[in-house]
């Protein structure tokens, strides 16, 4: 008989199962995961996503290859390794200088100026890479005249070092060859030794109009004129050509200070050379040497140009023809004789009255001027029209790599990574920054750097530095004048050998370098003999290196402490002695030290028989693996030292696996993941096959590689497995994660699968509360595991799928209604959610798989902080809201068993999966 709904709930716990079947897992363990990537089993219940990896510093660990350390000193300092290559050594090589002045065996060196200026050319936002200008231009400069020049500016370029100019205002006043100085600190350099010296090489023309002037001849009126002064030259323009009267030849005086000189010196004359003809009637002019009886005629003469024309203005009477009278030619404004002037009557009437007459003579001609020249030195200055310019401008200097950048917009050290050419630079910090601003460079040479360049003899560092100028060598060097110098952090010996930096954050600084070349990877144990914290490293090829917290320093064993550990392979701390394992044999020091390898002391050595593949101090016990057998050391000096089994069928196969996990060791045996745990039995250990569960992932795992890496994260009880394949890129590197529900033993273990975090060395640590995970791989990167919501911008791809549930009979069909799943989001969350039908049959076409339905959270009308749709101050926007927790959706699908799936390929915050609720109704058995 069919029944009414009914509601299946699943509480997401269990983790990832691979060792039943999927219709085992799903009748006998319900919320349980057949897929489970990227989600992490919580200790408060559900799933959870993984949370992202970011960037440690946004700068490489330098060197090239895997980073082969890691050690979390605490949250903000790490000491990490890479192998030192010649690339990064020439990266690195960030000043260059040249010696000024020879030296012999001596370690003071003198070098020439290290500094370099440009301008910005466009303005940049928030990038690195900057295009400069190596001229610098200088407008509307004003400067002192030698002369009497006035007003003038000009514009200066100074294109590294060479000046050119040109003229900005005319001024005036201003002598061909007039020099003005433009002080060199106006000019971005210094006053004297960058002064610029602009001399004038022409000047323009200066017009005066219509100067005062003194008149020198007798009748002519109303001449204007104007005089204009080029050079020393006068030139004359007439204005107005007067109304008459002017002659040829006659003179105007202009006084020459109305031309801008001095009068007499500079006084101009002008001389009419031409007029034009302009008729002069003088009227009943005086008559002489007429000698004849008549009388009262009187005539009106007319002179245009030298003619005289005659007009008779009374006849008088008394005349006869033929009679001639006279006119001088004063009374006709010319000369007596030269221009005379003689009338003949021609005819009269009958009393004698004159009726016609001619006229002769040559008249002094006069008119309007046409035609005029100037004499006449002018005052040689004027408004400036062409400069030259002389002098140094400052030295642009050259740009080289590494050079500290200053100018405005410019904070914090900024340096100069990449020389293109000298107008293109790439920086190692994004900067923004206007355009035409001015940078200044200076070489960053600093004390410790090493020092290469022609007749440098051995591997030689600066000591010690004045200034940029003025370094001390720590040896004695003979370098000759003009040596080019490179300055670098790294140097050629150290090509090949691994590198130990510290970083908090930002830079890293090198502290030690492996005494070998082509190390391996790099462990470490901790220790604290004399109230520092300390820690040794071993590479399996050099000699340990100590490196001091406190004064973060590093020293490194040599030869002298003893040669049995160099390329010791693994190194733990048990009983306040140092064991150091190489190949089958276990090194250890006397008490207290890490270093004293006397047996006097008590220090000593174990043949273990096989390879030591790992070692770790546990429960009063030093537990020793090897590839096929675990054995414990006991005892507490080297009196009573006793080496003992615990496997001999059994062992690790990797040390970078081994943790204290718990009450447990764990570590990776050959058929998987595997927990070393004590029992009731004093004395007695337990060997639990943990990964037994996930046992068909545990064997893909395991023969992916052979280099793996594992990393503790205690606040979660979390144990973390990495395989690390350096031809698989990031996104595809996976991992396991181990999450303990209960103290000791397998059966209490969770486990989920990681995709995505490429993972060659980690560590973790405690400072105060804070849990801090750091990793690294073969991109050079220090990484911050559990940090932010993406893999360093990556979207985080987790899936959650579950086995085939029959929830009730496996042969009796059922209809889907109502899913409600029940999340704890901890901001936007948008999920891809599907169900999988009848092992999702694609041979029986009365089966349909239901579709992908999406579930969402925006928050419920919560903002959550850093969601493109939350504006700070918006009207919409709304604070102290509650995020969505229940989400309800209609299924629609018949099935006998049933599978689910949820995805989330996103960037988008953490959440918890905590139950889905399915409501269903079972149909009659068929």
């Amino acid at each position: 008989m069919a029944t009414q709904w009914t509601t299946f709930p699943m509480e997401f716990k269990g983790g990832l199962i691979s060792n039943l079947t999927p219709l085992q897992q799903g009748t006998n363990a319900i919320g349980s995961a057949t897929i489970l990537q990227n989600f992490e089993s919580d200790r408060e219940g559900g799933y959870s996503k993984l949370k992202g990896y970011s960037k440690f510093s946004e700068t490489l660990v330098p060197g090239a290859g895997e980073v082969l350390a890691m050690k979390v000193v605490s949250s903000g300092r790490v000491v990490t390794a890479r192998k030192m290559d010649n690339a990064t050594v020439t990266e690195y090589q960030t000043a260059t200088s040249t010696v000024n002045g020879a030296v012999s065996s001596a370690t003071a060196v003198s070098l020439d100026n290290n500094t370099a200026t440009a301008i910005v050319n466009g303005a940049i936002t928030s990038k690195t890479t900057v295009v400069v200008d190596r001229v610098r231009a200088f407008t509307g400069l004003t400067g002192t005249a030698s002369a009497t020049g006035a007003s003038g500016t000009f514009d200066i370029t100074n294109t590294n070092g060479t000046y050119t100019a040109t003229l900005n205002a005319a001024g005036t006043g201003y002598a061909v060859n007039e020099t003005v100085t433009v002080v060199g600190a106006n000019l971005g350099g210094a006053t004297a030794a960058n002064n610029a010296t602009v001399t004038v090489s022409s000047i323009a023309p200066t017009t005066h109009t219509t100067p005062a002037n003194t008149y020198n001849g007798s009748a002519g009126t109303g001449l204007t004129f104007n005089v204009t002064r080029t050079g020393a030259v006068y030139s004359v323009a007439i204005v107005s050509a007067g109304t008459g009267g002017y002659k040829v030849g006659e003179t105007v005086t202009v006084a020459g200070a109305a031309l801008g000189g001095a009068t007499t010196a500079n006084n101009a004359t002008i001389t009419v050379g031409s007029i034009n003809n302009v008729a002069v009637t003088y009227t009943n002019p005086t008559q002489s040497a007429y000698s004849g009886s008549g009388s009262s005629a009187t005539f009106n003469v007319i002179k245009t140009g030298a003619t005289y024309t005659v007009a008779i203005t009374a006849a008088g009477s008394g005349y006869t023809a033929s009679e001639t009278i006279k006119v001088v030619g004063t009374q006709l404004n010319g000369a007596t004789t030269a221009n005379d002037a003689t009338i003949t009557i021609t005819t009269v009437d009958g009393s004698g009255g004159i009726t016609g007459a001619t006229i002769a003579g040559t008249g002094l001609a006069e008119g309007t001027v046409a035609t005029a020249a100037i004499t006449g030195t002018a005052i040689n200055t004027g408004p400036i029209t062409g400069v030259t310019v002389a002098g140094t401008g400052a030295s642009f200097g050259t740009i080289t790599k590494g050079m500290v950048v200053t100018g405005t917009g410019i904070t914090g050290e900024v340096t100069v990574k990449t020389v293109t050419s000298q107008s293109s630079i790439i920086l190692d910090t994004a900067i923004s920054i206007a355009d035409n601003v001015v940078l200044s460079f200076v070489t960053n040479i600093k004390a410790g750097m090493f020092v290469t360049g022609a007749g440098i003899s051995g591997t030689v560092k600066v000591a010690s530095l004045t200034n940029q100028n003025s370094i001390v060598l720590d040896s004695a060097q003979s370098l000759a004048n003009n040596t080019v110098l490179t300055f670098g952090t790294f140097h050629g010996t150290q090509v090949n050998k691994t590198l130990y930096f510290h970083g908090t954050g930002t830079t890293w600084a090198h502290i030690g370098t492996s005494s070998s070349t082509n190390t391996l990877k790099s462990r470490f144990t901790d220790f604290n003999f004399t109230q520092e914290d300390k820690t040794i490293f071993v590479d399996s090829k050099s000699f340990p290196i100590v490196y001091n917290a406190s004064g973060n320093t590093m020293v490194s064993l040599t030869s002298s402490n003893s040669s049995d550990v160099q390329g010791a392979e693994n190194v733990v701390l048990f009983k306040n002695h140092a064991f150091y394992s190489k190949g089958s044999k276990i090194f250890f020091t006397a008490p207290n030290t890490v270093d004293d390898f006397a047996t006097g002391n008590g220090a000593g050595t174990i043949n273990v028989g096989y390879d030591v593949t790992g070692m770790i101090g546990f429960r009063e016990q030093l537990i020793i693996f090897t590839t096929d057998t675990i054995k414990k050391l006991v005892g507490t000096t080297s009196s009573d030292f006793k080496l003992e089994p615990i496997s001999d069928k059994i062992g690790c196969i990797n040390p970078d696996t081994i943790k204290e996990f718990g009450g447990d060791v764990v570590y990776l045996s050959p058929d998987g993941v595997r927990l070393l745990g004590a029992t009731d039995r004093i004395g007695d250990f337990a060997l639990d096959v943990a990964s037994d569960q996930i046992y068909k992932d545990a064997q893909e795992f395991i023969a992916q590689t052979d280099t793996f890496c594992s990393v503790l994260i205690r606040g979660k009880s979390q144990y973390r497995i990495f395989a690390y394949i350096p031809t698989v890129q990031a996104p595809a590197a996976g991992g396991l994660i181990a999450t303990k529900f209960i103290a000791q033993g397998g059966s209490g273990i969770a486990w989920s699968r990681t995709k995505g975090l490429k993972v060659n060395v980690a560590d973790s640590t405690y400072s105060g509360a804070t849990e801090t995970v750091l990793f690294g791989n073969d991109d050079g990167f220090c990484y911050k595991m559990d940090s932010g919501n993406s893999f360093d911008g990556d979207p985080i791809e987790a899936i959650y799928e579950s086995p085939f549930m029959p929830i009730t009979d496996p042969q009796i069909r059922k209809t889907m209604y109502k899913l409600t799943l029940y999340a704890q989001p901890q901001g936007t969350m948008n999920l891809d959610v599907g169900f999988s039908i009848d092992f999702d049959s694609k041979n029986d076409p009365g089966i349909i798989q239901p579709p992908v339905i999406q579930i969402g959270a925006s928050g419920g009308g919560v903002s959550l902080y850093g969601a493109s749709t939350s504006i700070y101050g918006n009207a919409n926007t709304k604070y102290g809201g509650n995020l969505d927790k229940i989400y309800k959706e209609n299924l629609v699908g018949s099935f006998k068993t049933v599978a689910m799936r949820i995805t989330d390929n996103s960037i988008n915050p953490t959440f918890t999966l905590d139950t889905a609720v399915l409501e269903y109704r079972e149909h009659d058995r068929q």
